[in-house]
Formats: structure tokens, C-alpha cells, sequence
């Protein structure tokens, strides 16, 4: 999708809670008010925001972020945001579309903003825009080639729409051993019959 401005952006799709995020003056993408889940999108679906949160991007990545309520609403926990920014080296005129999937999950869109147009971007960025602010950059090395390992365990977790490409470009030291597990939610019953218990 590319020409699109922030005000169709939002209107396309509205089946699902949705939210969108961008930089005022002054702000970073490190700045409290920026990892505030709005009041209305927790309030559209009760229960599915309550200690944690899972985000998820087009390429298949995702991002497990904490959740921290004061008298102000509900945060994103600092190191867990800074981590996604990092990541996806979000930049001053990025844009974020947070679309509620399932409960905790959150379809993160993220959108390069030109003038009054978006364009989405649709894959791993593999480095930072030189124009853009960064909140911890990457290492510039290119790491080794070598295959992505399998999930370490598929059993009962949501699978990601794709596989994560290359993890080893978020690793600090690419040629130590690495895991790559895809998160997902479990439910676990426990049902007791009116038995006595000793």
C-alpha cells in the first residue's frame, strides 16, 4: 500500500480495535507518552490487555512487552518498547498502526511517513535510516550465513504468520548459540469435584 495519509489509514478496516501512533514535537520514541495504550482501545476488549502483550509485524517477527498500570493508563514497560524501537529502527516520521488481534496480541503495522503520504514497510528493516533517530542502534557487522534454526517447541503456541528470517541480525554476538521459540497463549483448566480435599 503506498499514498495513503494517516486519516484513510485508520478508517480502512475498522472491524478491529485499532490505534496509531506517531511523534509529536519534542517527543522520542523513548518518551512515556509514547507507550501508552490508549484507555478506549483497552476498554474495547476487556481482559486482553491486562499484564502483558504480544506484538507482532508483517515479516514474522514479534515482541513479548510487559505491561505496567499507574494513575495515568496502562504502559509498555521501557526496556521491552525500547527494544521493538531498536528493532525496527523506528525513526522520527514513522508511523505505528496497533491493530488488537486476539487477546494480547497486537498486528503492529508500521508505516514511513513522506509529506502527507504512508508507505508500509512489509519486511525486516536491516538498518537504520540515515535520517532517522534511533533509540540504541545495531552493530554494523554482517553476520555469518547460516540457516535459521527451527521453533524450539510448536506444541499448543500461535504460529507467527512467517518464520523469523535471520534472528542472528539481533544478537549482539551472531556466532554464539541462539534459540527461537514463538510465543503464544495456553489455557489451563483445573476442575475439582466437590470432593473433600485434606
Amino acid at each position: 500500500m503506498s499514498g495513503k495519509s494517516v486519516y484513510n489509514l485508520l478508517q480502512d478496516n475498522v472491524s478491529k480495535p485499532r490505534f496509531c501512533k506517531s511523534l509529536s514535537s519534542g517527543e522520542t520514541w523513548s518518551s512515556k507518552s509514547v507507550r501508552i495504550i490508549p484507555e478506549e482501545f483497552v476498554r474495547s476488549a476487556p481482559g486482553a490487555f491486562e499484564h502483558r502483550v504480544v506484538f507482532s509485524v508483517r515479516w514474522g517477527n514479534s515482541w513479548q512487552l510487559w505491561l505496567q498500570r499507574d494513575k495515568n493508563g496502562l504502559f509498555m514497560e521501557e526496556e521491552d518498547w525500547d527494544e521493538f524501537v531498536s528493532d525496527n529502527f523506528l525513526g522520527p516520521n514513522d508511523v505505528l498502526l496497533f491493530t488488537h488481534a486476539d487477546t494480547m496480541f497486537i498486528e503492529v503495522q508500521i508505516y514511513k511517513q513522506s509529506s502527507y503520504h504512508l508507505k508500509e514497510i512489509t519486511s525486516a528493516p536491516l538498518q537504520a535510516d540515515p535520517q532517522a533517530e534511533v533509540v540504541t542502534p545495531m552493530p554494523q557487522t554482517s553476520p555469518p550465513e547460516t540457516p535459521a534454526p527451527a521453533p524450539a517447541s510448536t506444541s499448543g503456541a500461535r504460529q507467527a504468520d512467517a518464520h523469523v528470517n535471520s534472528p542472528e541480525q539481533y544478537l549482539s554476538n551472531p556466532s554464539n548459540p541462539f534459540f527461537v521459540k514463538t510465543l503464544g497463549k495456553k489455557i489451563d483448566v483445573l476442575v475439582i469435584n466437590n470432593a473433600q480435599l485434606y
